[in-house]
């Protein structure tokens, strides 16, 4: 990880089984920032542009995407919250730091 590049893994568990997994990386070229994700199975990611940054929160856009066109993640609590929409559609996330 460098400062222009940030990584992580999403997965969501259900009865402690994985049913859902994905990963996640912010990457700066060229002064723009792309939140870029790959969900299980795709070969390559989906890239949201990031539209809008503030202190302890970013927002990023795909309006070409099917579902989501867009992601927002709040910093709150040392709690990571994210709420992807499209359409009338919003589903609220919360991410927990794992320490390695």
């Amino acid at each position: 990880m460098t400062n222009s590049e940030y990584s992580g893994i999403g997965y969501t568990l259900q009865d402690r089984d994985t049913i859902w997994k994905e990963t996640m990386k912010l990457v700066k070229l060229n002064n723009t920032w792309n939140l870029e994700i790959t969900g299980k199975g795709e070969l390559k990611p989906t890239i949201f542009k990031v539209t809008n940054i503030e202190k302890e929160q970013f927002t990023s856009e795909n309006p070409n995407n099917e579902s989501p066109k867009l992601i927002k993640y709040d910093f709150e609590d040392e709690i990571l919250k994210a709420r992807i929409s499209g359409g009338e559609m919003e589903i609220p996330f919360e991410f927990e730091r794992i320490q390695k």
